[in-house]
């Protein structure tokens, strides 16, 4: 045999080789159809309860009192200083004597969670809109 002859050989053999595993792969994906299963489908009705935590529902478009802001998560605190300072140009002063509690109480807290405290002077009280939000009206 010439040296050609063992390559083409070769060749054939290879190639019936991976005719025969696409085959097989081919009659195995036909063989499997319907819905792919996952963990979760197996799961009884407590444990899948368990899984999923307790909702809680923040109000933070409305006017709160200390209590109220006090159990809020911290980044929802500073969303909520924000959102009122950007919306209606409050300081530190009008927030907390909406909140029901003093200055330095309402700063210390503030400093504690990490939040800019922000300054009066840097802020603009659009007196019309807070009125309307604290009342309700908004």
């Amino acid at each position: 045999m010439y040296v050609n002859d063992e390559v083409r050989e070769l060749y054939n053999e290879t190639m019936k080789e991976q005719c025969s595993v696409k085959n097989s792969a081919r009659s195995y994906s036909k063989r499997r159809t319907g819905r792919v299963k996952l963990a979760s489908d197996d799961l009884t009705k407590t444990q899948w309860e368990s899984l999923n935590g307790e909702v809680k529902t923040y109000q933070l478009g409305k006017p709160m009192t200390w209590g109220q802001f006090d159990i809020l998560p911290d980044d929802l605190k500073s969303m909520y200083i924000k959102r009122l300072r950007d919306k209606f140009g409050t300081s530190n002063m009008d927030i907390a004597e909406m909140l029901g509690v003093g200055i330095d109480k309402f700063v210390e807290c503030l400093k504690s969670k990490k939040i800019p405290v922000g300054y009066a002077r840097h802020y603009e009280l659009n007196t019309e809109a807070w009125d309307s939000f604290i009342n309700g009206d908004d």
